[in-house]
């Protein structure tokens, strides 16, 4: 069974839970650096804490139905 390859994820909090989102950056040439476009939450950390195991949203799992199979952590 191959590893999955993921998007890229970033873990933000809310007061009751963390979440996992992915999202896109674009360049800016005139400040030189990347700034985050979008971004769309896609997991749940199930610990409640910033390190556990995540729960993927359905919407995703549909997207990417390959992860149904794997246990993922963070």
């Amino acid at each position: 069974m191959n590893t999955p390859k993921l998007p890229p994820l970033i873990i933000k909090k809310s007061p009751s839970a963390y979440y996992v989102y992915t999202y896109k950056n674009k360049w800016d040439s005139e400040k030189k650096r990347s700034y985050r476009v979008s971004f769309k939450k896609v997991g749940t950390v199930t610990s409640g804490q910033k390190e556990g195991r995540i729960r993927w949203d359905e919407h995703f799992l549909a997207e990417r139905p390959e992860l149904r199979d794997f246990i993922c952590q963070r």
